[in-house]
């Protein structure tokens, strides 16, 4: 049960809502950086093949099978604590990209980064409603959401400049496109651990650490079964096109960086214009 901003005055209710924008923002745009990246780096930087590209989605969906078991463990620091906690642990995950020179260093710091990545994936929806007022609740989400995409398409915008700018400067790609790689690695784990420490300025409920410890166990209803099955069948078809296309294009077409960092704009665009 999520405790709604009832609890909090209308300046608290205020304040939470920017940190939580700024905080979906910093940590959006970490997010666009690391997947226009990602799959060129892969190939071309580590020498990955499709069927590590395989065993690598593997290991780094892992996590996601044991969120319940972690937030129920962050959740017993306050949310805006354990979010932090989240997005540090996703922010050294990500800027541990930057000296990864092996398949198992890039596991490695993947599963590091899914760890901190999912558990922001729910914490930033129960942060939204706890200052969400009875029949508000959409309106508060959305806006969330709304400056999420913005920090995202920053953040893919930033990576497609500076591929344009550093190219046409350095001239071949072998000598420059490994190291910008691992900078802007960096500097996506860093915009990850700031929305880590804005985060902590959130407004906590008098009572929120009582909520956490008295928290429903983990319920399955038999009469919510079609619910269950589209969403393993949305998350499969998640991983297909996000995991294993864009790496499909690197690997058997040599599209580049900037090429697959253009498309995913353009993808996020038409989905932005499209939705609803």
């Amino acid at each position: 049960m999520v405790q709604t901003g009832m609890e909090l005055s209308d300046k608290e209710l205020r304040r939470g809502l920017v940190v939580l924008v700024l905080t979906a923002f910093s940590v959006s745009l970490s997010m666009g950086i690391q997947q226009s990246i990602s799959p060129n780096f892969y190939r071309e930087v580590i020498g990955m093949d499709g069927a590590q590209n395989g065993y690598l989605v593997a290991f780094r969906e892992v996590p996601g099978f044991l969120l319940a078991f972690v937030a129920a463990l962050l959740l017993r620091l306050g949310m805006a604590r354990a979010t932090g906690l989240a997005l540090l642990i996703m922010g050294i995950g990500y800027a541990s990209f930057s000296v990864g020179y092996s398949f198992t260093a890039i596991v490695i710091a993947s599963v590091i980064g899914s760890l901190g990545f999912h558990s922001w994936l729910q914490m930033q929806y129960a942060l939204g409603l706890s200052l969400a007022k009875p029949g508000e609740e959409g309106s508060v989400l959305g806006r969330v959401s709304s400056i999420g995409f913005s920090g995202r398409m920053l953040g893919m915008i930033a990576v497609l400049v500076t591929l344009q700018v550093v190219g046409y400067l350095a001239g071949a790609k072998e000598e420059w496109q490994s190291t910008v790689f691992r900078t802007l690695f960096i500097i996506g784990g860093v915009s990850s651990v700031v929305g880590g420490i804005v985060i902590l300025r959130f407004p906590a409920q008098p009572n929120e650490r009582a909520i956490a410890r008295a928290a429903p166990k983990i319920m399955l209803r038999r009469e919510y079964w079609l619910y269950y099955l589209h969403s393993f069948l949305d998350g499969c078809r998640m991983e297909i096109y996000f995991a294993f296309a864009p790496f499909v294009l690197v690997e058997e077409f040599g599209v580049s960086a900037t090429a697959i960092t253009t498309l995913l704009i353009c993808a996020g665009l038409i989905n932005w214009r499209t939705a609803g």
